[in-house]
């Protein structure tokens, strides 16, 4: 009878757990990024990504900074051998170039598209703050001039329910009803000394 309730308390503490983690920003600690494109704005966030959010820096100040994951998952790798081709119609990847998908704990989907490198292998687990990869330009991206040599440089975040239908991937490091143009800064503390070098 003891160990019984001891199975069930600890299976009531894992989950709980899993269901206490608080989404991170998906940028390092102090960290600060600007959104440039939000919620249901044209070109690309609509439809089954109407809630992604696009993070960057200003200048080039972005070009391959680490991306980490918001929560803990398993990893499923989408593409992770294309090129920058900015302003172009390119299908690499789907549009989202070298992407990632991270299945979470709790059954949702984290995409994390556009990216310069991928960090991560199919079936990987990866804790809170792992390194995904690097921010880059790739797939269906567009810009002017902010960073000439990396034209539309940024991250593109979108999270599903377990449905594979977007919604607000809310509160994140502390952030609700976020809004294009305005800075937040991370508290993601990453998995330890080195976890993104």
């Amino acid at each position: 009878m003891k160990r019984v309730i001891l199975c069930l308390a600890s299976i009531f503490i894992m989950v709980s757990v899993v269901m206490a983690e608080e989404r991170k920003l998906p940028f390092a600690d102090g960290e600060m990024m600007i959104i440039k494109l939000g919620y249901n704005s044209q070109p690309t966030h609509t439809g089954k990504d109407q809630f992604a959010l696009d993070f960057t820096q200003g200048n080039c100040d972005a070009w391959r900074q680490p991306i980490l994951a918001v929560k803990g998952g398993v990893v499923e790798v989408r593409a992770k051998d294309c090129v920058p081709n900015p302003n172009q119609s390119d299908g690499c990847g789907g549009g989202y170039g070298n992407n990632v998908l991270v299945t979470t704990d709790d059954g949702h989907k984290n995409r994390y598209a556009h990216l310069d490198e991928v960090a991560v292998e199919t079936g990987q687990r990866v804790k809170q703050g792992g390194l995904i990869g690097l921010l880059g330009n790739t797939g269906k991206v567009f810009g002017s001039g902010a960073c000439p040599n990396h034209v539309g440089l940024h991250l593109h975040f979108v999270e599903y329910d377990a449905s594979g239908n977007a919604f607000q991937p809310e509160p994140m490091s502390g952030y609700s009803g976020f809004t294009a143009d305005e800075w937040y800064e991370s508290d993601n503390q990453g998995n330890g000394p080195g976890f993104y070098a």
